[in-house]
């Protein structure tokens, strides 16, 4: 009798022991798969964050100068370049937007400097910039860093 009872308590201990062995199982794999969400949350965030940097630097830059003949379309030392002039205590002064090392620069200088794209700061990666100005229709084309397009057509309220 005494060995029918030894028995009867294996078989709960080996329940627990499996119901335990699950937990830690199931609770593993949760883990995992939160994990692997929040990897892609973040992947997506950062993807979206660069895109409107891009594109919002470009466009703020243009519309906080955007005067009659402020803004020109130039390519110097074969770079294309964005250029916003403005004028501050009667000096003229020159924004050039470009890429250059991987990166959006920006390289505010007087107009009496010439340009030289070593100087610029840089905004945030991008491997490409091209713009075209068509009457009051300015439009950037950008490559960002991992190599995804992106185009901004804005119409400028100075060009007529």
């Amino acid at each position: 009798m005494a060995r029918k009872n030894a028995r009867s308590h294996v078989i709960p201990g080996a329940f627990v022991f499996l119901l335990l062995g699950a937990f830690a199982v199931l609770s593993t794999m949760l883990v995992l798969f939160g994990a692997q969400a929040y990897r892609n949350i973040v992947d997506r965030s950062q993807m979206h964050n660069q895109e409107r940097i891009l594109t919002a630097y470009v466009r703020n830059a243009v519309r906080a100068d955007d005067a009659a003949g402020a803004i020109a379309v130039d390519e110097i030392d074969a770079i294309p370049v964005l250029t916003v002039t403005s004028r501050f205590d009667g000096e003229a002064y020159v924004k050039y937007i470009y890429v250059a090392d991987g990166a959006l620069r920006e390289l505010f200088t007087s107009a009496d400097h010439p340009f030289d794209p070593a100087l610029g700061d840089a905004i945030c990666p991008a491997q490409s910039l091209a713009a075209r100005l068509e009457g009051n229709r300015l439009t950037v084309d950008l490559t960002d860093g991992e190599g995804r397009p992106h185009t901004l057509t804005m119409a400028l309220r100075s060009q007529s």
